[in-house]
């Protein structure tokens, strides 16, 4: 079974229902757009929602340039590389899509970019998407895209990280 590990965080919910891919790791990235910067994932969920979804174990306090054009490049290159395969500029001819995602209509959903901070809190977050809101105000703009910033407990709170596994030992174990 492949991992879904990223950033520390393990993503394997996303894929118990098919409607993920893993976008970074995918033979249509590497074949169609090696060297491109892209989120992990990308996940069409029932809530009409996609997602496209990067992680990160951690995040710079301030005002960290390249931390920022990073997140700028790989929201744009994700949703950029999705509709190049919707146009068929870029064929998935390993057929990695999934048919919800491969199928879904930007027009009839909610496009999401998200992303999650495994070590943050909530007061960092929220500075963190005024930030990202602010430099990604023409994406926003054009697509109509909402930025989500959550830290790994709110991910795992929401279903899309694994909590995880905790084993107490109980005298008389062996």
């Amino acid at each position: 079974m492949m991992e879904y590990i990223e950033s520390g965080m393990d993503f394997s919910p996303l894929f118990a229902h098919d409607n993920s891919i893993y976008i970074e790791k995918s033979h249509f990235r590497n074949k169609k757009c090696k060297g491109v910067k892209t989120a992990e994932f990308i996940t069409f969920l029932p809530n009409n929602k996609l997602y496209f979804i990067e992680a990160k174990a951690s995040a710079p306090k301030g005002d960290s340039v390249e931390f920022y054009q990073d997140l700028i490049d790989k929201a744009c290159n994700s949703l950029n590389m999705f509709l190049s395969m919707k146009l068929g500029i870029n064929v998935d001819e390993d057929n990695e899509f999934p048919d919800n995602i491969a199928n879904a209509v930007p027009n009839d959903c909610k496009l999401v970019f998200l992303l999650i901070v495994k070590n943050s809190n909530k007061d960092w977050n929220s500075e963190i998407l005024i930030k990202l809101n602010n430099r990604l105000k023409d994406l926003r703009k054009i697509w109509k895209m909402n930025i989500v910033v959550w830290d790994n407990e709110q991910a795992q709170k929401k279903g899309f990280v694994k909590k995880p596994y905790e084993h107490t030992l109980e005298i008389g174990d062996n």
